[in-house]
C-alpha cells in the first residue's frame, strides 16, 4: 500500500482481522490533550498491527503507512488469542518499553534508548542491531519521544560528531552501542569516548 495510507482506525481494533507487516512500516497516531496529534507507536517488519491493547484504544487514533508498505492479513482461527499469545506478549513488552522510555529525562537519553530499542527489534527478526533502517522520519521520532525536532537534531549532531553513529539516507549505523547503553542508563553524554566498537 502507498505511503500515508490508513490501515486501521481505533474503532477497527479488537476485530477478528490482524495484520503482519511484511515490508515498510507503520505509525500509530493519536490525539493529544493539547489538541495536536502525536505518534504513539511504530510497527516494523515482522510485527503485528491491530492487537487489542488498552494503550491503543484512543478515540480517533489511526495507523498509517510510513512509506510504501506490504502487510499480510490474518483472519479467522489464525487470529485467535491462543495462537497470538507470543505476539501479544511482545506487543505488551513494547508498550512497557515505550512507557519507560518516556519517563526518562533528557533528550539524548530518550534518543539513545529509542535507537537501542529499534536495534533490538531488528535483531529479533534476524537483522543487524547496528545497521538500522529507519522507515520513519525524524519529525515522527521527535513526536514519539515527546521532544521537539530541534532537540532531536541537536542530539543526533552530537552523536555524529563524537562517532557514536553515522547516518546515510534512511540508514543509521550504530558505531558505539556501549555509549548509547550508558546514556540510556542515565550517564551524562560528554562526547569523550573510545574508538568505535568492533562487531
Amino acid at each position: 500500500m502507498p505511503r500515508e495510507t490508513v490501515l486501521l482506525r481505533a474503532d477497527q481494533l479488537c476485530e477478528t482481522r490482524l495484520y503482519i507487516v511484511r515490508a515498510g512500516g507503520f505509525k500509530r497516531v493519536s490525539p493529544h490533550p493539547s489538541g495536536a496529534w502525536q505518534v504513539t507507536a511504530f510497527h516494523l517488519p515482522g510485527e503485528l498491527v491491530g492487537l487489542c491493547l488498552p494503550d491503543q484504544l484512543h478515540h480517533g487514533s489511526y495507523t498509517v503507512a510510513l512509506e510504501d508498505s506490504t502487510v499480510c492479513a490474518i483472519e479467522g482461527p489464525r487470529a485467535s488469542p491462543p495462537r497470538l499469545l507470543p505476539a501479544l506478549n511482545q506487543a505488551l513488552e513494547r508498550e512497557a518499553t515505550t512507557n519507560q522510555l518516556l519517563r526518562q529525562s533528557g533528550c539524548s537519553r530518550r534518543l539513545a534508548s529509542f535507537l537501542l530499542d529499534i536495534g533490538q527489534r531488528q535483531a529479533a527478526r534476524g537483522y543487524s542491531d547496528r545497521m538500522l533502517r529507519m522507515a520513519m522520519n525524524w519529525r515522527d521520532i521527535a513526536s514519539y519521544l515527546q521532544m521537539t525536532p530541534e532537540s532531536v537534531s541537536r542530539s543526533l549532531l552530537r552523536f555524529k560528531q563524537d562517532g557514536t553513529l553515522a547516518m546515510q539516507g534512511k540508514h543509521v549505523q550504530l558505531h558505539k552501542q556501549s555509549v548509547l547503553r550508558e546514556l540510556a542508563r542515565g550517564a551524562a553524554h560528554t562526547g569523550r569516548h573510545g574508538p568505535a566498537e568492533q562487531s
